[in-house]
């Protein structure tokens, strides 16, 4: 082969090489999650027992505005007019209940109003809602008694075993040690803070590991055994993680005292610069301590539990809440209450690759409104997002198409399951399959290798022929 022809075909397998895997890799980049589920929206609660009836309720869904975690966010507005028919004043105790977390997010905020006027609401936060079926089958007919978290019992006070590193000898320059405790604890479990992995074991025992910082303050570095204490244990420091030898020049004392869990979990979240701990709340303590005493969660870690971990699992998971507040009504008398609140919609696509048929499905559970001594009239509306890709396809009950592009449903009762309606994208089809953004880059680049090989042989046929003459 001539020099100029081994070139070319040098530079063609550099294209081949390194041009078409940069062109290949960003279409797995594009690849995203083909199920999301959001949690229903839910209505009004009140006790059995309550006398107030329901005489309309306007329910709006408005999805044109600002986009949720992963599609259009429903802003949610139900307006009830309610009235009082007895003959007596009513001081009631209605609840609204929703999905939460003890994470601030403003999409999951809950508004209430009375004859136009803001609402305190009194906040009570349930248990973890694991799945939809946990969601799906809830019985709002105890609702206010029983899935609020009760205070949990407090464990008795505990050995606290606090790290004490002496770094006075440490030679200058050193930024940081590797620190090492081995345990074995008495109790059904242990809380820890200031270590960042380790290993546990079914017996009991467990072998802890961080890094400690010299010039960094962070939370201290301990050990709490509730109701019990710690068998053994011993602590060294070696230069890194993978070394054998501790280090001569920095020793290890330990602080030990009896505590209390309260002052251990909040002395470690207090001083975690990962921890904001103005939201730290006496709810958020009690759903720490009820984690702990989930048997499962604490044999996830073979029962050595870190602190600051079970704090982000208990503030980060959905858990069921309720917006509490008292309304009186005078006898015979009408008030409005609207509450306002947000919804994501359940996302569903075929692909992780392309945006074709992806649909998103918006619940709203109305069986709360059964409790009421009397529902009336219902009026839905539902306001799509801008996306003009997104269209209406189903609906439960039947949405009317109006002229303003809304859609709308009178109703004469409740209906009869819960109300849902899902928008979606088209499903690909013909034309818009191919121009869809994955599908296109995919085409270009098998065209790109197509022409790299048309190209190569064209070459080699040239080079026979020039050879042959």
């Amino acid at each position: 082969m001539k020099k100029a022809n081994l070139s070319h075909f040098l530079l063609i397998v550099f294209a081949m090489v390194v041009l078409l895997p940069m062109i290949i890799i960003p279409v797995s980049a594009n690849a995203g999650p083909t199920y999301m589920y959001a949690e229903p929206g839910m209505g009004i609660t009140v006790n059995t027992d309550c006398p107030i009836v329901v005489t309309h309720e306007d329910l709006t869904f408005d999805l044109s505005g600002p986009r949720g975690t992963w599609g259009p966010l429903a802003q949610v507005k139900a307006a009830y007019s309610m009235k009082n028919p007895t003959d007596e004043t009513q001081i009631v105790q209605m609840a609204f209940p929703y999905i939460t977390k003890f994470a601030p997010t403003t999409d999951r905020s809950v508004r209430v109003y009375e004859n136009g006027s803001a609402v305190d609401c009194e906040i009570y936060y349930g248990g973890v809602t694991k799945n939809e079926e946990d969601i799906n089958t809830i019985q709002f007919d105890d609702i206010l008694s029983n899935v609020i978290i009760s205070i949990p019992d407090e464990p008795e006070d505990g050995m606290l075993y606090t790290l004490n590193i002496d770094t006075s000898s440490v030679p200058e320059g050193t930024e940081r040690i590797h620190v090492r405790m081995d345990l074995e604890y008495e109790g059904e479990f242990c809380l820890t803070s200031g270590f960042t992995g380790g290993t546990f074991y079914d017996d009991g025992t467990a072998s802890l590991v961080t890094w400690y910082y010299l010039e960094r303050v962070e939370e201290p570095i301990s050990v709490f055994v509730p109701g019990g204490r710690l068998f053994n244990y011993s602590a060294a420091t070696y230069e890194s993680y993978d070394s054998d030898e501790p280090l001569d020049y920095a020793s290890i004392s330990f602080d030990v005292k009896t505590t209390s869990m309260r002052d251990f979990v909040t002395t470690v979240l207090s001083n975690s610069e990962y921890v904001n701990y103005t939201e730290f709340s006496e709810s958020m303590y009690w759903a720490m301590l009820t984690e702990l005493a989930n048997e499962e969660y604490v044999r996830q870690y073979n029962g050595t539990v870190s602190v600051s971990e079970l704090y982000f699992n208990v503030r980060s998971r959905p858990r069921l809440a309720l917006a509490v507040y008292d309304v009186e009504f005078a006898p015979g008398e009408d008030r409005d209450i609207t509450v306002m609140s947000n919804i994501e919609g359940t996302m569903n696509r075929p692909s992780g690759y392309s945006n074709r048929g992806m649909n998103y499905t918006y619940t709203y559970m109305s069986n709360p409104a059964s409790h009421w001594a009397d529902f009336g009239t219902m009026n839905i509306i539902v306001i799509p997002p801008d996306d003009e890709e997104l269209s209406l396809t189903s609906a439960y009950p039947e949405l009317t198409l109006n002229n303003d592009g809304t859609y709308s449903a009178e109703l004469d009762r409740l209906p009869d399951e819960n109300i849902r309606f899902t928008f979606s994208t088209p499903d690909g089809d013909g034309v818009a399959a191919i121009f869809d953004g994955s599908t296109f880059i995919f085409l270009l680049v098998l065209t790109f290798a197509a022409l790299i090989v048309v190209t190569i042989v064209l070459l080699l046929r040239k080079h026979r022929r020039k050879a042959a003459a």
